[in-house]
């Protein structure tokens, strides 16, 4: 994991190391099924670990979770946490580590199905909240364990928390407010990811505590500046898919250079 993890750095000249490099890996230390791909796809999540039925008004209660020492301890969570320890070893003086870790809206929604979820915000807000509480302290042990073991940053991805799935109004009280005991609490510093545009939640994703965000293109870079003003970094926006993998060096070169700041900056 480690030696992969500096290869975007070895290879491709990027100034940063990162692991790991998904959202399953702590579903299935909790005990989801996942599909482990092949040399050409990525895992996935094969299958939630918690009944959760609010058409039947039937509930697995959040009181079988695992220990957090032992989730810690188990699988692709344990190794991401040794690969710190050796990226920072071999190129922590030259290059940001970076360890990568879940949200908890979208981890709780990895354990009892995010569709559910996201009906459950509607129809029963107090149990959703309930769930997500009771996964964030399981992030923010990964998030702290990260950065204990080497990691500059920990940057945490809560996909299920964009405003495609979940409306801006919901987004202060079904994530922000447990990403901010997750994230914003940690000991050092931290990267909020959320898919989408997410313009109409940057002033919460601020309020988190978190040292930065991070979007992504369908946020146009200069908006974010603008409605960032100056409460923190601010990570984005050049796309995965245009121009990094189908782009050319200068369109890649173009959309980074997009600022919305004035060239004297």
């Amino acid at each position: 994991m480690a030696t992969l993890g500096c290869a975007q750095a070895d290879y491709f000249g990027l100034e940063s190391v990162r692991a790991g490099f998904c959202l399953t890996e702590e579903a299935e230390a909790f005990g989801c099924p996942i599909d482990m791909g092949t040399a050409t796809s990525s895992p996935m999540l094969k299958g939630c670990r918690y009944t959760y039925n609010p058409m039947k008004r039937i509930y697995d209660e959040p009181d079988d979770l695992p220990d957090i020492d032992e989730f810690l301890n188990t699988g692709r969570v344990r190794t991401a946490i040794e690969a710190m320890s050796i990226m920072k070893r071999t190129h922590g003086e030259d290059y940001c580590v970076v360890g990568g870790n879940t949200g908890p809206f979208t981890m709780t929604g990895h354990l009892l199905n995010t569709e559910n979820l996201v009906y459950s915000v509607w129809t029963e807000p107090e149990r959703a909240q309930k769930w997500v509480g009771a996964i964030a302290p399981y992030c923010r042990a990964f998030g702290q364990a990260l950065l204990d073991a080497g990691a500059d940053i920990v940057q945490m991805s809560e996909p299920s928390a964009s405003t495609d799935i979940l409306a801006p109004t919901d987004f202060p009280v079904q994530s922000d407010q447990f990403v901010s005991r997750c994230l914003g609490s940690l000991k050092g510093y931290t990267i909020l990811h959320i898919c989408g545009d997410s313009a109409p939640i940057i002033p919460f994703m601020f309020d988190t505590g978190v040292t930065g965000i991070s979007v992504e293109e369908k946020v146009p870079s200069e908006k974010a500046v603008e409605i960032a003003n100056h409460r923190g970094c601010l990570v984005g926006n050049v796309g995965c898919a245009f121009p990094l993998f189908k782009g050319t060096p200068k369109d890649v070169a173009a959309s980074a250079a997009r600022s919305g700041m004035p060239d004297s900056t």
